[in-house]
């Protein structure tokens, strides 16, 4: 391997990988558009301004998402410096990750669409109930793919070999960390919704049915972690441009500790909130005083939120503070 003299960065590459991505699925709507009868609405149907507000946050969180997933992996590898071979392989490997999603998607799509008009109702259904597992299956294999590709052809880059590098603010590991955590945190929001929907579309949901509280078991609570999703991201964000306590490193294990615990403290605060909501809108509160009580209720989940965020990351962070 030749000597590594260029910078280590932690960002670089990832940002590399999602310009990949952002590439090739414009050139995916543009080729869709040009060959068959789209029309570049109809990728983006968007019937007000909040409708685009919605797609572009969503858009960034998943960019966001996909960047600190290829930050997590290439630091774990050491692949931390920008060469010529590290920027051809990952761009590679994005067009190969890219390339799975879509094989994966299309299947889907001719899975459904023979479904529909070929097989009987009960078919029909019974695809349906296996539909979410295999989107669990569309989530998970590019993302093994990309770490068995990493694994496999770990000795082709070049690596970062040096010490810990320390040359950094505290606020860059610091962001580095929370950035992880938001990561870790997004891939629970997504397996849970998709295992929770399997579950529920198979025999377990007969014994959920029979319970009184079948509703909230079924509705309810995904809906919870939804609602938690945006403020949850913000906090990491503030935390993550603070500059004390300080950090020098990515820690990882920290980073797996911390991510199930907050979310599921998010989810319970996020049931609390709700409920409280609920049970106001049910009572006998004066319309002029709803508006005034659902703010003030908001504020105060949104307020302890933050601090339980806080003291679950300090409380797993503490031991690597400077």
């Amino acid at each position: 391997m030749n000597k590594i003299e260029h910078p280590f960065s932690l960002y670089k590459l990832p940002m590399v990988g999602v310009g990949t991505i952002l590439v090739l699925q414009l050139i995916t709507i543009l080729g869709l558009v040009f060959y068959k009868d789209f029309n570049v609405l109809d990728f983006f149907p968007f019937d007000d301004g909040f409708s685009f507000l919605t797609f572009l946050l969503g858009a960034i969180l998943s960019a966001t998402a996909l960047m600190g997933f290829i930050m997590m992996v290439f630091h774990h590898f050491k692949i931390n410096v920008v060469t010529r071979i590290n920027i051809i392989f990952t761009i590679g490997l994005m067009v190969l990750f890219y390339l799975i999603v879509w094989g994966f998607l299309g299947l889907f799509i001719v899975l459904v669409n023979n479904s529909i008009y070929f097989l009987t109702y009960e078919s029909i259904m019974t695809l349906f109930q296996w539909l979410s597992l295999l989107l669990l299956l569309l989530f998970l294999v590019p993302l093994l793919t990309f770490i068995l590709l990493i694994s496999m052809f770990r000795r082709a880059f070049d690596r970062y070999e040096g010490g810990l590098c320390k040359v950094y603010s505290s606020r860059y590991w610091r962001f580095a960390n929370m950035l992880a955590i938001f990561t870790s945190y997004s891939f629970i929001e997504i397996i849970f919704h998709l295992v929770w929907t399997s579950l529920v579309n198979f025999s377990i949901s007969d014994t959920f049915y029979e319970m009184s509280w079948s509703v909230i078991l079924l509705k309810m609570i995904p809906s919870f972690y939804m609602i938690a999703y945006i403020p949850m991201s913000l906090y990491f964000l503030i935390l993550g441009v603070k500059n004390h306590p300080s950090l020098t490193q990515l820690h990882l294990s920290s980073v797996l500790i911390a991510t199930p615990i907050l979310f599921l403290a998010s989810g319970i605060l996020s049931a609390m909130g709700t409920g409280i909501y609920l049970w106001s809108a049910s009572g006998a509160m004066m319309l002029e005083l709803f508006s005034f009580t659902l703010i003030i209720i908001a504020l105060f989940f949104l307020i302890i939120g933050f601090f339980v965020t806080n003291g679950i990351i300090n409380a797993c962070f503490k031991k690597h503070f400077r």
